[in-house]
């Protein structure tokens, strides 16, 4: 078990108000499923580090296509968390890495929910 978090569905809403905070760097082959996983988030940040690979590319399309998807642009790795963190809107924050997938778990009133 990687993170444990927790959300709350809105009343009769398709949304969890849940900020979900990925940072990327040349994940291409990860980060279309890491965001397909969270669709049920109200908010999507890709925090893009510096990749080499199609990752930019990738993720201007996911934003082009989503409005809940945000992109941010930030070279130091370390400063990603603290650079989405001040970006979110939601008070719920999940935070997989790429390679994760979160569970449709986080969707139920009070449940925790693994990390896969």
């Amino acid at each position: 078990m990687a993170n444990v978090t927790r959300a709350l569905m809105t009343p009769g809403g398709d949304r969890v108000p849940c900020s979900v905070i990925i940072a990327a760097k040349d994940e291409a082959d990860e980060i279309a499923e890491c965001i397909a996983s969270v669709a049920w988030a109200a908010e999507i940040i890709v925090v893009e580090n510096d990749s080499t690979d199609e990752t930019p590319a990738r993720l201007r399309l996911w934003a082009a296509r989503n409005g809940r998807v945000t992109v941010i642009c930030e070279v130091v790795r370390c400063r990603s968390g603290a650079t989405a963190c001040a970006a979110a809107m939601a008070a719920e924050v999940a935070a997989p890495e790429p390679s994760e997938r979160l569970t449709a778990a986080l969707r139920a009133p009070s449940r925790a929910a693994e990390v896969t």
